[in-house]
């Protein structure tokens, strides 16, 4: 079986999670190949496509900027027109494979590109790393529920295109119903039920299976921490610490709010790309741009705990990443966050309460709670594990399935 997998990017969190998948699966001995925008792994690449890589980034560019200035009329990402890129891209790109596996598509695969796709006869599984594909461009909703119905008089656009997310998830639903071959993945159950509750999904089946954490992060064999003194560390992650979503305001907030004595006791640890200008904190603070896994790890094992503050989420990384060097956790109860935490009973709060956020910082503090079990860490989301269930997911084995649930 020959496997190509497919993502817009491979940065961010659905690239990284794509990425891993695909590691996974050549880890586990099976013939796979990687392709997004910006990475080509296992696959002969023409050169001549790398004028059209360059012509098709300045497209997605424009066409991202063009929909958050004059589509969307809030900070809500609504994303209803998107380009088809790979062919230009990559030509006839998946000859000679017999599975398709995309995780992310926006800019990259149309809904029409995966119906000639499935018309080819290879077998198409696609992940949901959002709600993009069954809405009408909201990569998160919300609390609005028009996805249910045709996504009409959209709150989150400007007046004069209130008509284009209709207008897409009318497109997505004709094409959609080519598509009864198609399997798909979520990594979390609460983002698998919202898929079967919208219009375009209605009652498809949606496996559940974790996003996969590579070998490295469950060894200790060479690695070290960011560690420069006895001061509680409290850990923050994030590309853009100006995403009003990743919650990185709230944390402020809530550190603000406790008293004197126990600032003193903590040091407040922040990894981001961008964003970091003029940051401030009312206890110490000290900025880090992890390069690799290597200092992500380091990074994560200078913690006492990392808190995920999230407004919207669906089944982020950081928070894996941590449990898995066996750092604790405090997190927003939002979107799939709090089934990743179920797992080792670790604390969630209201995502809008700062007030509970201060709380559940002073809790640990105070009292932490009991170390993460890592080996069962490894059983759940390695890649050993990640790719036996791909693999089943693939040939569709009802007996090994069991919903794989991770």
């Amino acid at each position: 079986m020959r496997i190509l997998v497919l993502a817009t990017s491979a940065r961010g969190g659905a690239g990284k999670a794509a990425l891993r998948s695909f590691e996974a699966l050549v880890e586990g001995g099976h013939t796979a190949s990687f392709l997004s925008s910006d990475l080509s792994i296992n696959f002969e690449n023409s050169k001549r496509f790398q004028i059209a890589k360059f012509m098709r980034k300045m497209t997605r560019r424009a066409v991202t900027f063009i929909q958050r200035r004059f589509v969307q009329s809030s900070e809500n990402l609504v994303t209803s027109l998107s380009i088809n890129s790979i062919r230009s891209l990559y030509g006839n790109y998946y000859f000679g494979y017999d599975v398709i596996h995309i995780h992310a598509m926006y800019n990259f695969i149309s809904m029409g590109e995966i119906l000639r796709l499935r018309k080819t006869g290879k077998k198409v599984i696609v992940t949901l790393h959002d709600e993009r594909f069954f809405t009408g461009g909201c990569h998160y909703s919300g609390n609005c529920r028009g996805y249910i119905g045709a996504c009409l008089k959209c709150p989150e656009v400007h007046t004069g295109v209130k008509f284009l997310p209709g207008l897409a998830l009318r497109l997505s639903r004709y094409r959609h119903r080519g598509m009864k071959e198609i399997i798909y993945i979520a990594p979390s159950k609460w983002l698998s039920l919202r898929s079967q509750k919208s219009s375009l999904m209605m009652n498809r089946k949606v496996h559940v299976l974790r996003n996969p954490i590579p070998g490295i992060f469950f060894s200790d064999s060479g690695q070290v921490s960011y560690r420069s003194d006895e001061r509680i560390v409290i850990g923050f992650i994030a590309q853009d610490l100006q995403n009003k979503y990743k919650g990185f305001e709230n944390l402020i907030k809530a550190l603000d709010m406790l008293d004197q004595k126990t600032k003193n006791m903590l040091k407040l640890h922040v990894a981001c790309e961008i964003g970091a200008d003029n940051v401030k904190s009312s206890i110490a603070l000290e900025l880090f741009t992890p390069r690799d896994d290597f200092e992500l790890i380091a990074f994560y094992k200078g913690l006492n705990f990392l808190v995920v503050p999230s407004l919207q989420e669906n089944s982020p990384n950081v928070i894996v990443e941590a449990m898995s060097v066996g750092t604790r956790v405090i997190a927003a109860d939002t979107g799939g966050i709090s089934e990743l935490m179920d797992y080792f009973n670790l604390p969630v709060y209201k995502p809008d309460s700062v007030e509970q956020l201060a709380q559940s910082i002073l809790m640990e503090v105070k009292t932490p709670g009991t170390p993460i079990n890592r080996e069962y860490a490894r059983e759940i989301f390695g890649y050993s594990a990640h790719s036996s269930k791909l693999i089943n997911i693939y040939t569709e084995n009802p007996s090994e399935l069991n919903d794989i649930e991770a």
